[in-house]
C-alpha cells in the first residue's frame, strides 16, 4: 500500500511536529529511505506541484489551497502506480483548480492510474472511465472517449436527476464491478518468534538510541555556534542511522520497508516538543518524584557512610577485642596470650589492664580511667596524638585525652611536660605481696599506689577522662590477669575465622565490624521505609504522565489515522508512542537524579555551615552508589515503557477511517 498507492485527501491531515518537506518525506521514510534521501525527493515533488518555496513552513501555516497541492506532493512521494485524489480542487480557485486537473491528467498519461473523486460533472471529460456512485454504491460504469465525452456527461446528469426524483439509475449490462474490500490485516504482520524478538530487543535498542540521540542533539546545538560541530553532527547522524538499521535487521529480521529507528525516535522527540509546556510539566513531576527517592536514598547511604566512617576512624577494622566470658573460669593470663598470639593470621597482641584512679594535678583532682598499655599499642592504633608524643615503656610518662583536659580546664599546650599524681584503685584481681622480713629482719616496702607521672602527650578521644600509662608500671602490683586483649589481624577476610578460634578457647570477641553490621542493618530498613515514601510520590507522577499520553493520543487521533493510511505499520505506531513515554521516563529519571543530588548537597552545605560555626568540619550527608544511579535510570525508563503500553495499544487498534473522521 505505501509503495503502490498515493492518496490525496479532501481534508488534509498532517503530522504537526514536522515541516512541509518532512511531512512529505515521511512517506518515503516509511518505505526505507534514509532521511536525507527522502527529504531530497520531497523537494523534487514540491517543485512538481509548484510549492518548493514552502518547504520549511509548518503545514498549518498554509492556506487550504496550498495544503491541497502539498497533499498531492505527498501522494507522489513514493512514485506510486495508483493515485487516489479525493476532491482535488475542492479548496482551490478556478485557475489553481484547472492547474491541478492538468497535472493529474499528465500523471495519468505518464502511465499512472489516477482515481479522482469529484462532484463536478465538468471533470468527467478528463477521465477514461467514469463510475457513478450514489448512496455508497457504484451504480454505473462508463468508458469515456473524446467522441462520447459529452454524451457521457449527459447520461450522468440524467441519472443524477432521476435518482434525486426517486428513480433508479440504469445498471451496467455486464454485471457487477469488482470492488476491493477493506482489510484489517496489518501489512507488517510478524510471526510469534519475530514479535518475541522485537519485544526483547525493544528496551535495549531504545536505551542505546536514546543516548546516541542525546549526543546528536548536543552536537546540533554546538553546530549552531561552531561549523565543525555541525559537520560532525551530520556525519554522526548518517553513521548512526546505518548502525540502527543494521541493528534492526539483526534483532528483528529484515526490515527493508520501514522507517529508520533513529528517524522514528526523532519524530517522537519532536512530537513531545510541540506541547512544550505540558511535556515539561509532566517531566518535572516525574523528576520531582524520582528526585525525592534519590534524595531519601542518598541521605540514607550518606548517613550510613558518615557513621561507619566515624566508627572506623576511631577503631581499626582489623582489630578485635578479647575478654573473658562472664561466669567462666578462663582468664587472660600470659599463657593464653601466647596461645592467641600463635593463631594464624594474628599480627599483634596488645594486653590491656583497666583500672580506676584518682588524679591530682596541681590544685585540681578528678576520677579517671587508667589503661595500662604498651607503647606500640598507642603507635599502631587509630588514636590520634594531637600534642606531644607517646611515652616509652621505660619512663614514668603518661598520655591523657582531651576530655581529661576539659575536666580540669586546661589546654593541651599547658600540660605537656607537667606532672600529675595517680592514686590507683586496685581491683580484687590484683594480688599484693604481703610484707616479709628480710634476713636482717627489715621489712620490705609495700607497693606505692600513689605516684607522679610526666604528661608526654595528648590524644583526641571523646571518651570519658582517660590516662594511658606503661603497662610495665603495673608489674609492681603483681597483677596476674589482663582486663582484655586487643589483637590486629593481617586481613579483614580472616577476622571471622580468627574470632571463631579464639571463642573456642572460652573467650568473647568483639569487633568494630559488629557495630558496622548493626549500622548497615538499621539503615537498610530505613532505606526501605524511605523508598516506600518515595514510590508513593513517584506513583502520583506516573499518573500524570499516563494522563498526558492519553490526552496526547486523543489530540492526535486524526494524525494516527493519517499515518496508518499512508502505510505506517502497527509496530511502528506502537514504537512511536512508547518512544515518547520512554523519553519522558528517562529524561525525568536523569533530571530526578540531578534534583535529588542537588537537594543532598544543599543539605550538606547547611549542616556544614552549622558545624563549622561550632568548631566542627565540613559534613557530607548524601552519598549514592553508581549502581543505584544506573538502576534509577533503567527503572524510570522501564516505567515510561509500561506507561506507554496502553496509549500505544489504543493507537494500534484505531481504525484508520474512523480516526480520520474524529472531531
Amino acid at each position: 500500500r505505501k509503495r503502490e498507492l498515493g492518496i490525496m485527501y479532501q481534508q488534509q491531515n498532517w503530522i504537526r511536529s514536522l515541516s512541509v518537506e518532512e511531512n512529505i518525506a515521511f512517506s518515503g521514510q516509511l518505505i526505507g529511505l534514509e532521511k536525507e534521501e527522502a527529504v531530497e525527493r520531497a523537494r523534487e515533488v514540491l517543485k512538481v506541484v509548484g510549492m518548493d518555496f514552502r518547504t520549511n513552513y509548518v503545514p498549518s501555516e498554509l492556506s487550504a489551497g496550498e495544503q491541497q497541492k502539498i497533499g498531492l506532493a505527498r501522494a507522489l512521494m513514493t512514485n506510486p502506480r495508483i493515485i487516489i485524489a479525493d476532491e482535488p480542487t475542492g479548496n482551490l480557485d478556478v485557475e489553481s483548480g484547472q492547474e491541478m486537473i492538468d497535472l493529474l491528467t499528465r500523471l495519468s498519461k505518464s502511465g499512472k492510474t489516477v482515481i479522482m473523486v469529484t462532484h463536478n460533472p465538468e471533470y468527467l471529460k478528463y477521465g477514461d472511465r467514469v463510475m457513478l456512485m450514489l448512496d455508497g454504491k457504484i451504480r454505473r460504469e462508463l468508458v469515456v472517449t473524446e467522441e462520447n465525452a459529452e454524451e457521457v456527461q449527459r447520461e450522468i446528469t440524467r441519472d443524477l436527476k432521476s435518482f434525486i426524483e426517486g428513480g433508479v439509475p440504469t445498471a451496467n449490462k455486464d454485471g457487477k464491478i469488482p470492488i476491493p474490500m477493506d482489510s484489517n490485516e496489518d501489512m507488517d504482520q510478524q510471526n510469534i518468534i519475530e514479535k518475541l524478538k522485537y519485544g526483547i530487543s525493544f528496551n535495549l535498542r531504545f536505551l542505546f538510541q536514546s543516548v546516541m540521540f542525546l549526543i546528536l542533539i548536543l552536537l546540533n546545538g554546538l553546530g549552531k555556534k561552531i561549523n565543525f560541530f555541525k559537520k560532525l553532527a551530520d556525519n554522526f547522524r548518517s553513521y548512526f542511522a546505518k548502525v540502527m538499521r543494521k541493528l534492526d535487521r539483526n534483532l528483528v529480521g529484515k526490515i527493508s520497508s520501514s522507517i529508520n529507528t533513529i528517524d522514528l525516535t526523532e519524530i517522537s522527540f519532536r512530537n513531545l516538543w510541540v506541547k512544550k509546556s505540558r511535556t515539561s510539566i509532566t517531566i518535572f513531576g516525574m523528576s520531582i518524584g524520582i528526585g525525592f527517592i534519590v534524595f531519601l536514598l542518598s541521605l540514607g547511604y550518606g548517613l550510613e557512610r558518615l557513621v561507619i566512617t566515624e566508627i572506623t576512624r576511631i577503631e581499626d577494622m582489623r582489630q578485635v577485642d578479647i575478654a573473658p566470658t562472664v561466669s567462666s573460669n578462663v582468664v587472660l593470663n600470659t599463657d593464653n596470650v601466647e596461645i592467641i598470639s600463635s593463631i594464624e593470621g594474628v599480627e599483634n597482641v596488645y594486653p590491656l589492664i583497666n583500672l580506676a584512679a584518682r588524679v591530682q594535678y596541681e590544685e585540681a583532682s578528678t576520677d579517671v580511667v587508667v589503661y595500662g598499655v604498651q607503647e606500640k599499642y598507642l603507635v599502631d592504633s587509630p588514636i590520634n596524638i594531637t600534642e606531644g608524643e607517646v611515652f616509652s615503656n621505660s619512663n614514668l610518662g603518661v598520655v591523657v585525652n582531651e576530655e581529661f583536659l576539659t575536666t580540669i580546664g586546661l589546654e593541651p599546650s599547658q600540660v605537656l611536660g607537667e606532672k600529675l599524681t595517680l592514686d590507683l584503685v586496685l581491683s580484687e584481681l590484683v594480688e599484693i605481696e604481703e610484707l616479709e622480713e628480710t634476713e636482717e629482719n627489715e621489712e620490705t616496702e609495700a607497693p606505692n599506689f600513689n605516684k607522679e607521672y610526666v604528661i608526654t602527650g595528648v590524644v583526641a578521644d571523646s571518651n570519658p577522662a582517660i590516662v594511658y600509662m606503661p603497662i610495665m608500671e603495673l608489674e609492681d602490683y603483681n597483677i596476674t590477669e589482663f582486663s582484655q586483649l586487643r589483637i590486629s589481624i593481617d586481613s579483614e577476610d580472616r577476622i571471622l575465622e580468627v574470632r571463631k578460634q579464639i571463642e573456642v578457647l572460652g573467650f568473647t570477641t568483639t569487633s568494630v565490624m559488629d557495630t558496622v553490621s548493626e549500622v548497615e542493618n538499621f539503615f537498610s530498613y530505613a532505606r526501605i521505609a524511605l523508598s516506600i515514601i518515595g514510590v508513593i510520590a513517584l506513583s502520583i507522577a506516573i499518573l500524570g504522565m499516563f494522563n498526558t499520553l492519553t490526552v496526547s493520543l486523543l489530540e492526535r487521533t486524526r494524525e494516527v489515522g493519517l499515518m496508518k493510511t499512508i502505510g505506517m505499520g502497527s509496530n511502528e505506531i506502537r514504537s512511536l508512542f512508547i518512544n515518547e513515554s520512554m523519553i519522558m521516563g528517562i529524561t525525568g529519571g536523569i533530571l530526578g537524579i540531578l534534583f535529588g543530588v542537588l537537594m543532598g548537597l544543599v543539605l550538606s552545605v547547611i549542616l556544614s555551615v552549622i558545624a563549622i560555626t561550632r568548631g566542627g568540619s565540613f559534613i557530607v550527608v548524601n552519598s549514592l552508589p553508581l549502581y543505584i544511579i544506573i538502576g534509577i535510570v533503567v527503572v524510570s525508563t522501564f516505567v515510561g515503557f509500561l506507561t506507554g503500553l496502553y496509549p500505544s495499544s489504543r493507537a494500534v487498534k484505531m481504525a484508520p477511517l474512523d480516526a480520520l473522521r474524529y472531531e
